[in-house]
């Protein structure tokens, strides 16, 4: 017998902006990685990232639940798994705070099932999921982000917040990721992950 052959993932629907979207409400703190170089309220428009707009309409921010969810989506596409000191030194970690409660498109649970998707919408082509953020942007609900299972390990929740919300949020700096008592964090995920330190 033939291995099964899975469908494409479906493009949004038409009759979307009719539909009612698959949303929860939060206020919880989010953990984001950035680049000290820069401000960590950085609301990305360059259409590299999976759920940014390709047409450059929203900036998208991306956080997670926890530090490892935020570590792995930042150094999991690494290939070998290793990860430098001074890559490392050059990035910081940021809390990522509602004002009020964020509304979000669940993809990480039943939302997907009542959307047509699974979950390759998170980590297949980067096409099909801009696609979507697209649509779930321009809902009639203006939601303020997408709710979505880490790429290199399902088990953590990532969050790709838009540009609408950037009044709704504050996001502020904490400490480098190699400094104290930070780097004892950043041990650990490299750790967890299994990546090979380099000097």
């Amino acid at each position: 017998m033939a291995p099964r052959k899975l469908a494409p993932l479906p493009a949004p629907p038409a009759a979307l902006p009719g539909l009612d979207l698959p949303t929860f409400k939060t206020n919880q703190t989010f953990v984001r990685i950035h680049q000290l170089k820069h401000d960590p309220a950085f609301w990305g428009r360059t259409g590299n990232n999976r759920f940014d707009s390709a047409r450059g309409n929203y900036g998208v921010l991306y956080a997670a639940e926890t530090f490892d969810g935020a570590f792995i989506e930042t150094f999991g596409d690494v290939s070998p798994k290793t990860v430098s000191v001074s890559s490392l030194t050059a990035r910081g970690c940021a809390n990522v705070v509602p004002q009020r409660e964020l509304l979000l498109v669940d993809l990480a649970g039943p939302g997907l099932s009542q959307l047509g998707l699974d979950v390759r919408v998170c980590t297949d082509d980067h096409a099909v999921s801009q696609a979507w953020s697209e649509a779930l942007w321009a809902h009639p609900s203006q939601p303020d982000g997408i709710w979505y299972a880490a790429r290199h390990d399902a088990g953590q929740r990532s969050l790709a917040l838009f540009d609408r919300a950037a009044a709704a949020v504050s996001v502020s700096a904490l400490s480098g990721l190699m400094d104290s008592p930070q780097d004892v964090i950043t041990a650990g995920s490299v750790d967890k992950y299994g990546f090979v330190l380099l000097p």
